[in-house]
């Protein structure tokens, strides 16, 4: 190919984001959901748990890594050739990450290695120790917190990349279960229990102290974990018993936390160091580490109601605020506080016949807190105990008040304008919303001539409205035939944006009756359905969590074929290193048909993740893009398919959280990006973005195409 036949594109992809964590809240009680093989994991029995620094999650089965981006799992299949002899290591099974492209896999006496650059094992360990000039036998290898590579070479300590060496005491030989590091001091782990630090500097022994003495070695002498923390190092330890050190290394002390008399698996610590949670046999314990107390959580409940009793074989806490367990038979177990924030309570909570029809017509409360229901011509009362379950007990007619009576029985005639609605709602801002069967409107003034309306394109769960009720923060709730939206107003721009709720959020599934929507004294909604309904308690911090990892680039296909890691097409390799590692593509001119697909990392849930997009100088707004077509976007289970036709020009991705909609109108100059993070370049400069949208390919000035993910709780 010569450049005179060939006119080469150059595409710079790029992911733009604003970081923010989201606290993690403990709740109460932990509702979980359940992945499994039946939703792509390559199969149940989960060995290890960790997130990439892209945010994807890694999750080894017996027979795969699984990688996984909130949507898709993509597998890598070990074989016998890939793994090297560890004579030393005879610990459990363990993964360290070295920089940001090679997975490290330890089990016992035995090492594989990943290059996430190419997605794919090293087949020749050997060989990859030798070309940097490793020759005598590895017995043991550690990744320290700053991906720095230890390896043990009979009773030497190497550091791959910058060839420190320490010599270990020769009655230490073969001893050393675990390291870790900190900016001037290497920390060494012995199965004696001992914690010896190293000046990596002078390379000089500081100290030597041991956890318990010689006469306890034999309980916790098997295996070692330890995770840093900022003022050293908790422990993990195994042997006849299972128990949770603490080495502060300022104070150079050591404190036993906790104890079990059987195998401990995995330690994790929150990122605060309040919490750690230690996975074991059935279940997992969560301990404060302020205050010392500790809670067994042996039974796990998932949000559909089942009770899961299983060994917890590893359990990871992600920079999403989730918690996850792996289990030896039951998959992957997940649980987030912005998750289940609805409680159902279903049929199974009403003392009636299977047969009897439920539905709730209405809401009342007395002068004490207490809650009525009415259901056809049935009255109950709920009640809570002390655990918070809720209990439903039937009340007679003659035991209610007559003021409680009148409140179950309201006029639900609603006339507005000389038009009747379904339902009317009337907030503190005194704007009217007005619901409809084929969409809400919106009054915001006496003066509106015109309601703005709204649809499920919008981000209504259903164009048909049965309730709508406001909550003490001025959120707005809309009860409609299939699940609930959130609709909050922006106090200063007054700018609308939709939250759907799913089973994933505890939501009722099935359908809202008419006008069975209702606040309680403390703010409580209740949102009554068929067969059930829903209670929210508001709060106001969970309203808007965001993401905290920009969209991974997780697909590039030619002509709808996914162009692979390595392979030529048309002498050319596009993808020299996979997907989401790759910041330019060159392709020759005629490859000019393109699909980029781009995950939210959304792992709370992928379905409620949404995308704006825009193309800069052409659409005068964002445009919002649904589970469906619009525009050149598709967006399929939380999986953005953005498609090109002659593309050139500058792409951006932005990130702005999950599972919010919003409405069209929120163009502002603050939404515009100044960062290129795609251009496409050709011999004769630079071209404008051509799709469907454009009709004149060759404008004199170049395009940009700005796309903005979306989700939920957070404004653009």
């Amino acid at each position: 190919m010569t450049t005179n036949s060939l006119r080469n594109i150059r595409i710079l992809l790029c992911l733009f984001f604003c970081f923010r964590m989201t606290p993690f809240i403990y709740a109460g009680e932990f509702l979980f959901t359940t992945i499994n093989a039946s939703q792509g994991l390559s199969d149940n029995q989960i060995r290890y748990i960790l997130q990439l620094p892209d945010g994807r999650m890694v999750f080894t089965t017996s027979g795969n890594v699984n990688l996984y981006d909130g949507v898709h799992f993509s597998y890598l299949h070990r074989t016998t050739e890939y793994v090297y002899p560890l004579n030393q290591y005879n610990g459990h099974y363990r993964i360290y990450q070295s920089g940001d492209s090679l997975l490290w896999i330890k089990d016992t006496h035995k090492l594989m290695c990943i290059d996430l650059y190419r997605e794919e094992y090293i087949p020749d360990l050997d060989a990859y120790f030798k070309n940097r000039e490793i020759q005598a036998p590895v017995e043991d290898l550690f990744v320290d917190d700053s991906g720095h590579i230890w390896l043990l070479i009979a009773n030497e300590l190497l550091e791959l990349n910058n060839k420190t060496r320490i010599t270990l005491p020769g009655k230490y030989s073969g001893k050393l279960q675990d390291l870790n590091a900190d900016s001037t001091s290497l920390y060494l782990f012995y199965d004696t229990g001992e914690v010896s630090c190293y000046h990596i500097a002078d390379q000089k022994t500081v100290y030597n102290i041991a956890a318990y003495p010689a006469s306890e070695q034999a309980e916790y002498q098997n295996t070692s974990l330890v995770v840093k923390s900022a003022d050293g190092f908790y422990q993990l330890r195994n042997g006849r018993k299972g128990g949770l050190f603490y080495f502060n290394s300022h104070k150079r002390t050591w404190k036993k936390l906790f104890e079990q008399n059987y195998t401990l698996n995995t330690l994790i610590i929150t990122p605060n160091g309040e919490k750690a949670y230690i996975s074991c046999v059935h279940g997992f314990w969560m301990i404060d580490l302020h205050t010392g107390t500790q809670k067994y959580i042996p039974l796990l409940e998932t949000g559909n109601g089942q009770i899961v009793s299983t060994e917890i074989s590893t359990i990871f806490q992600d920079r999403q605020g989730g918690l996850w367990l792996g289990t030896f038979n039951r998959g992957l177990l997940y649980h987030h506080p912005s998750m289940h924030k609805l409680t159902h309570i279903g049929r199974n909570a009403f003392p009636v016949s299977p047969e009897e029809e439920i539905n709730i017509e209405s809401f009342a409360e007395d002068k004490d807190g207490n809650i009525y229901l009415k259901a056809h011509s049935r009255i109950y009362r709920l009640t809570a105990n002390e655990q918070k379950s809720y209990v439903l007990k039937s009340a007679a007619i003659p035991s209610v008040s007559p003021e409680i009576l009148n409140r179950l029985n309201p006029n639900k005639n609603h006339h507005f304008r000389n038009k009747v609605y379904n339902t009317l709602y009337t907030d503190t801002r005194g704007w009217t919303w007005a619901g409809t069967p084929d969409g809400l409107e919106l009054f915001t003034s006496e003066n509106d001539s015109a309601p703005r309306i709204f649809y499920r394109e919008n981000g209504l769960s259903n164009n048909f409205i049965q309730g709508i009720i406001e909550d003490k923060y001025r959120d707005i709730w809309v009860t409609t035939s299939n699940g609930v939206t959130r609709i909050h107003i922006n106090p200063e721009n007054k700018n609308i944006s939709f939250t759907r709720f799913n089973q994933l959020d505890g939501a009722l599934d099935g359908e809202y009756i008419k006008d069975a929507v209702f606040s309680s004294s403390d703010g409580t909604l209740y949102l009554g359905g068929i067969d059930g309904f829903s209670i929210f308690h508001p709060d106001k911090d969970s309203i808007h969590p965001m993401l905290p990892d920009p969209p991974v680039f997780t697909a590039l296909r030619l002509y709808g074929e996914k162009v692979n890691t390595g392979k030529e097409y048309g002498n050319r390799i596009i993808l020299s290193k996979a997907a989401p590692y790759t910041t330019e593509i060159e392709l020759d001119y005629n490859q000019n048909f393109l699909t980029f697909e781009f995950s939210a990392l959304n792992y709370i849930n992928h379905e409620r993740t949404y995308y704006r997009y825009q193309l800069e100088g052409i659409d005068p707004q964002w445009m919002s893009t649904f589970a469906g077509r619009q525009g050149n976007a598709t967006v399929g289970k939380g999986l953005l398919q953005a498609v090109y036709k002659f593309t050139t020009g500058r792409l951006y991705i932005q990130s702005h959280g999950f599972g919010q909609s919003s409405s069209v109108e929120r163009q502002s100059d603050s939404n515009k990006i100044n960062h290129p993070c795609t251009v496409v370049e050709n011999n004769h400069g630079l071209y404008p973005v051509c799709s469907h949208f454009i009709t004149d390919c060759f404008h004199r000035y170049p395009v940009v195409y700005l796309l903005e993910q979306k989700g939920n709780g957070t404004q653009a």
